[in-house]
């Protein structure tokens, strides 16, 4: 069974979509569950700065030039570490409301 969270994010995407996405619910740090190319990393997780940090990192492996990874609660005045995180790992990339959106250059 799907999480409730998840399950709400996928029914905004067209449902031709839905098989392609899949959600790991848990610390992000133990990185992908296979060696599959990532197009989307999206972290919600702890918000810690070095939580995060450790998280792109484990999952970089996966990620290829133009995958895009959106770090949410960015500009959230609660959680620091995530605007701490991307800045220590110096992503550039665009603010969208409470999101930082990072392309993977390469």
């Amino acid at each position: 069974m799907i999480a409730r969270e998840p399950d709400q994010y996928l029914r905004l995407i067209p449902a031709r979509y839905r098989g392609r996405i899949t959600f790991v619910i848990g610390p992000g740090e133990r990185g992908p569950p296979d060696e599959g190319a990532v197009d989307l990393l999206y972290i919600d997780s702890s918000h810690a700065r070095d939580d995060t940090i450790r998280e792109v990192a484990a999952w970089r492996p996966v990620l290829h030039a133009g995958s895009v990874i959106v770090f949410d609660d960015y500009a959230h005045p609660d959680y620091p570490g995530v605007r701490e995180a991307a800045e220590a790992l110096g992503l550039v990339g665009e603010q969208h409301g409470d999101l930082f959106v990072h392309r993977v250059l390469g």
